[in-house]
C-alpha cells in the first residue's frame, strides 16, 4: 500500500514547548500489531503529565515522541498474526488502554449461570464512558453513576447501561445492591472521588457466592501546573504511593482487591482495559 501522509506534533525532548509539527515515517505493522487512522482524538490529562514528567512516569519513553491515548480510529492494515481485527474495523483507545475492538452484544453468564453485572462508578466521564460502551456491548450488565442530568445519556440508547443511580445519593450503596440482586458481580471499574468506598461496601455486603471482590482504580486527573516543580511531582507522587498503600489495607481487612490500574498501564507502557481489567474480572 501507499505509505499515508501522516503529520503530528513531536514532543522533541523533556519539558521542551512549543511541540515541533512534522511528517513522521509512516511505520508497518510488526506481527501482532495494527495501524490505526484517527478518526476523533482527544486530549487526556495523562498527555499533560506525560510532556511535563514523561520520565519520571513511563522510563521506556525515547524522545522525540508523539503524545496521545485518547482516539476513536479505523484500522487500515494488520500485522502477521493478527486474528481479532481486520482492515476497516472501528476501534477505541483509551490513556488505559490499546486498541479494541466494538463487539456485537452478547449476553454473558457466569460461573453461577447468572448474568455478569459489573459497576462503572462515573459513568458519564470520558474515562467512565470508555468503559461503560465496551462493557454493554461485551454483553455485561452495566450498573453505573453519575448525576442525575447525565442518566439518559448512560442508559438505554446512550452507552447501554442497565441502571443508573445518583452518585450523590445517601442510598447508593442500597440502590446498587437492589439491582444487584440475582446477579452475579464481577468487579467495579471506578474513577470518581469515593466511588471505591461505596463498592467497597456493596461487595461486602452482597452475596458471598456471587462476587468477585475486584476494584479496578482508574486514577484521578493529574494536576498539570503543580507537576512543574519538584514538590508538586513529589507530592502527586505521594498521594498515588498513599493510594496504593490504603487499597492493601482494605484487601487484607475485607478480601477486596482494588487495584490502580492507570499507575500500571504507565509502568508496562500500556495496560489493555480489555485485557487487563476483564482478565482481572475472568480470573478463576
Amino acid at each position: 500500500m501507499t505509505p499515508p501522509k501522516n503529520r503530528a506534533a513531536w514532543n522533541l525532548a523533556n519539558k521542551v514547548r512549543p511541540f515541533k509539527v512534522a511528517d513522521p515515517p509512516y511505520t508497518p505493522p510488526s506481527s501482532g500489531q495494527v495501524v490505526v487512522k484517527y478518526t476523533a482524538p482527544a486530549i487526556n490529562p495523562l498527555d499533560r503529565a506525560m510532556q511535563l514528567i514523561g520520565p519520571v512516569l513511563a522510563r521506556y519513553l525515547k524522545y522525540p515522541f508523539v503524545l496521545g491515548c485518547d482516539v476513536a480510529d479505523e484500522v487500515v492494515e494488520v500485522g502477521p498474526g493478527v486474528k481479532r481485527f481486520r482492515v476497516g474495523d472501528c476501534a477505541l483507545e483509551s490513556a488505559t488502554g490499546q486498541a479494541k475492538e466494538i463487539p456485537a452484544a452478547t449476553a454473558v453468564l457466569g460461573q453461577s449461570g447468572k448474568p455478569r453485572t459489573v459497576i462503572v462508578a462515573g459513568g458519564a466521564s470520558s474515562v467512565g464512558s470508555n468503559a461503560v460502551q465496551p462493557a454493554a456491548s461485551a454483553g455485561y450488565r452495566v450498573l453505573s453513576t453519575s448525576s442525575p442530568k447525565s442518566f439518559s445519556y448512560i442508559k438505554g440508547l446512550g452507552l447501554g447501561a442497565a441502571h443508573v443511580f445518583d452518585y450523590d445519593s445517601k442510598t447508593l450503596v442500597k440502590d446498587l445492591l437492589g439491582a444487584l440482586k440475582g446477579f452475579e458481580l464481577v468487579g467495579a471499574y471506578t474513577i470518581v472521588h469515593g466511588a471505591v468506598r461505596a463498592c467497597t461496601a456493596v461487595m461486602k455486603k452482597h452475596y458471598p457466592k456471587l462476587t468477585r471482590k475486584r476494584i479496578a482504580v482508574a486514577g484521578s486527573i493529574l494536576p498539570g501546573d503543580k507537576l512543574q516543580s519538584f514538590v508538586g511531582k513529589g507530592t502527586h507522587l505521594m498521594i498515588i504511593v498513599g493510594d496504593i498503600i490504603k487499597s492493601t489495607r482494605t484487601r487484607l481487612a475485607t478480601g477486596i482487591d482494588a487495584k490502580f490500574i492507570l499507575l500500571d498501564g504507565l509502568l508496562t507502557v500500556r495496560a489493555s482495559w480489555l485485557a487487563s481489567t476483564w482478565t482481572f474480572f475472568h480470573k478463576h
